[in-house]
């Protein structure tokens, strides 16, 4: 209410008007993140939930809809991020984009992603995929 007040003070009805738009879009992509994230899409990661990546929320979200990443991984600055035929595959993710800018303007540091070897042990498909990373290093494979 406050926020709302602040902004008729300063531009009277238009600001009030764009506080309420720009509230309300927001309130709806993060509830669309939430829900549609959960219902609808691929689950490339083990998680203990039904979070998955949906390209359509993606989209409209800028990349907030790889959502069953930031549950596999909370932790990742990147959930553009997904396994396609056992290897790991990029995926377009503006937030991640934004993120890096602030790095490089040293308003962010520190930025966690995690490695290829974490997301193949993570991947649906554990047993193909540990098979497959231990092939690539060299290591005998049992069958």
């Amino acid at each position: 209410m406050a926020l709302g007040a602040i902004s008729y003070l300063m531009g009277g009805t238009e600001y009030l008007g764009a506080f309420f738009l720009s509230t309300t879009l927001l309130f709806h992509g993060v509830q669309t993140v939430n829900s549609l994230s959960h219902m609808v899409g691929d689950q490339p990661f083990i998680t203990d939930d039904y979070s998955r990546n949906n390209g359509f929320v993606t989209f409209f979200n800028m990349g907030e809809g790889w959502h069953n990443l930031h549950h596999a991984f909370p932790a990742s600055s990147r959930h553009g991020i997904t396994i396609r035929a056992g290897q790991v595959a990029y995926l377009p993710d503006p937030t991640f984009s934004f993120i890096r800018l602030l790095e490089s303007l040293r308003l962010a540091s520190k930025l966690r992603v995690p490695t290829e070897a974490d997301l193949l042990g993570k991947a649906r498909d554990g047993n193909l995929q540990h098979s497959r990373l231990s092939a690539t290093v060299g290591t005998p494979v049992s069958s």
